[in-house]
């Protein structure tokens, strides 16, 4: 067995946290690569680009953390629905919330910030706070079949 296959069983013995944990960098920096592309690099208004990064990671995220985070076995279209629903309520309305909340509150106060550094900030704090709800949603989710 060579290195890569060690580390690869390894992983996949681990708890389904340390999983949760390594995929959630990868798609996260998926996510914020996509809301910084089109909300800086193309100037997109942030609640489009935020909703439109979360659809495209949504997508990603389902078959990843179905198979390789929680080990779950086939399909189920109630599990699709409840992790969509979930996810897409953190990403979109949640991340929504609290990126627009700093985006147009934080300027307010006079502090000025550039806008080309405070979209991505904003958007990394609303990915910590979903994030949190994702992993307890998502516990419950892919384990209430088990």
């Amino acid at each position: 067995m060579n290195v890569f296959q060690k580390a690869w069983k390894r992983l996949l013995e681990a708890g389904s946290f340390y999983r949760y944990l390594l995929v959630g960098v990868g798609t996260s920096l998926l996510d914020f690569s996509l809301f910084s592309l089109l909300s800086v690099g193309f100037d997109l208004p942030v609640i489009p680009s935020n909703i439109t990064s979360t659809i495209i990671t949504v997508c990603v995220s389902y078959w990843i953390n179905q198979h390789f985070v929680f080990q779950a076995k086939g399909f189920s279209w109630a599990s699709f629905f409840s992790f969509a629903g979930l996810t897409l309520f953190t990403g979109m309305v949640l991340q929504s919330a609290i990126i627009w909340a700093i985006v147009h509150g934080l300027p307010a106060l006079g502090l000025g910030l550039s806008l080309s550094l405070l979209k991505p900030a904003a958007k990394i704090v609303a990915m910590g706070t979903g994030a949190v709800c994702n992993y307890l949603g998502y516990r419950f989710i892919f384990t209430r079949n088990k």
